[in-house]
């Protein structure tokens, strides 16, 4: 003869269940994790739109490709924040895990395209296939993109952040420093660069002027 359970007992497995739930990303901890990721998506994304320019000069054609990446990681990081965000304490597992798939193929194909680049060089520009060297920038948006990777795979492979005590607050402190530290590596990475293409281009056109003057006294 069997016991019936309570129905506070039910109710109670319920509740723990939903507690430990891999799935949801409800809790706190799971919400600043998600959004910390997103940040690392938009600030590759930020970087890559601002390098866009200089590299369609530099490559042709295949600089749009920066202006895809950028695309894809920026649109990727508002869904991600959106879906995030919207979900009033339910449960979804089956729109994070997709998110989850979807970021780790744009990342990793990002990733991949970038060690072509630094170990093979391109098919485009003034030496194709020519290894390039390794700046700032494009350290930056692969730092990012490699922490997002390595994010995503954890998190598709189960592992969760357990909430510890106070774990709102503490969560989003960290979520706080994890897109302030995101913002300040983002603004790092374009800034210097920008400057450098400004300094270079000042170069350039000052080698074009002295090369003119001697020509002009050569000819007197």
């Amino acid at each position: 003869m069997t016991r019936a359970i309570p129905h506070s007992a039910v109710s109670a497995i319920g509740r723990g269940r939903a507690a430990v739930d891999p799935t949801t990303a409800t809790s706190s901890n799971g919400r600043s994790a998600w959004l910390s990721v997103a940040a690392a998506s938009a600030g590759a994304g930020f970087i890559h739109l601002a390098l866009g320019p200089a590299h369609l000069g530099e490559l042709g054609a295949l600089g749009f490709g920066f202006f895809l990446a950028a695309g894809l990681q920026l649109g990727w990081a508002a869904l991600a924040v959106a879906v995030v965000l919207g979900f009033a304490g339910q449960s979804r597992s089956r729109p994070l895990a997709s998110l989850a798939i979807s970021g780790l193929a744009i990342n990793a194909a990002v990733l991949a395209a970038w060690a072509v680049s630094r170990i093979a060089g391109l098919p485009a520009g003034a030496a194709p296939w020519t290894p390039e060297a390794l700046g700032t920038p494009d350290a930056v948006a692969g730092l990012f993109e490699g922490a997002q990777v390595l994010g995503l795979v954890a998190w598709l492979r189960g592992w969760r952040p357990s909430p510890p005590v106070r774990s709102r607050a503490l969560s989003a402190v960290g979520a706080a420093i994890a897109m302030t530290l995101i913002l300040v590596g983002t603004v790092v990475a374009v800034l210097p660069s920008e400057a450098r293409h400004a300094h270079a281009d000042d170069q350039a056109h000052g080698h074009a002027t002295l090369s003119e003057q001697a020509e002009v006294h050569a000819e007197h």
